[in-house]
């Protein structure tokens, strides 16, 4: 009797390792942007430096603007075509679009008063879209972030403050949909469930950034609509 209910324990505990791992293989990761159970979160490293050497799936024109204090600014783009092993529906493509802005800030050095030191804000952005035949396209996510140098004089990082996010959708002969979003790190992920709009023609991310309390920065990248 007592080797029976030893086994029936083993095996209830084996049942319970099985169900366990099934209830969680199919859970998105956080920060990650899934389409259909197809994980298609870009890497930002990669896409980074895709733009600033010009690398690109597309060509599309330039939509990207930019404001700051700086007029050294370098501004890049790229769009990468993601590739699904399901073909898509009515000939729809999933893309992922990148625009980074990398802002110089200067600080004299201590030991020599005639030269310059020079450190950076990179602030970039990602917006996920779905291209579908014609200019009704789908909003899939959006991340971004900024990414502060050190100060070689100071030793330390500058303060980055009243970070502003903002997406927008537009249609034509429509009325724009904005949607406002804050955070307090340097990092943030927008997903499809938090800015559910579809069949719109273009989605813009608009982000903003108080460096030192004295520089703003803000960078935009927009969906293509005809690709």
């Amino acid at each position: 009797m007592k080797r029976f209910l030893a086994l029936v324990l083993c095996v209830a505990v084996l049942m319970s390792f099985h169900v366990v791992a099934f209830a969680t293989e199919y859970t998105p990761l956080e920060g990650r942007i899934i389409v259909d159970g197809v994980d298609i979160t870009i890497d930002i490293e990669e896409e980074i430096y895709r733009a600033k050497n010009g690398i690109t799936d597309v060509d599309m024109p330039s939509m990207m603007t930019i404001s700051s204090d700086s007029d050294d600014l370098q501004l890049y783009t790229t769009t990468r075509k993601i590739s699904t092993a399901k073909p898509l529906d009515n000939d729809a493509q999933l893309y992922a679009t990148t625009s980074v802005a990398v802002m110089p800030l200067a600080s004299e050095d201590k030991l020599d008063t005639d030269s310059i030191n020079y450190f950076h804000v990179t602030a970039y952005g990602t917006v996920y879209w779905r291209d579908n035949l014609g200019i009704n396209n789908d909003f899939l996510g959006a991340s971004g972030g900024w990414d502060p140098d050190t100060n070689p004089d100071t030793g330390k990082l500058p303060v980055l403050s009243n970070r502003q996010i903002e997406l927008r959708a537009s249609q034509f002969e429509t009325k724009d949909i904005v949607k406002n979003f804050t955070t307090t790190k340097n990092t943030f992920e927008i997903s499809k469930s938090q800015f559910n709009y579809d069949k719109m023609w273009s989605y813009v991310l608009t982000t903003n950034v108080l460096i030192d309390s004295t520089n703003k920065l803000r960078l935009r990248v927009e969906s293509g609509f005809f690709t």
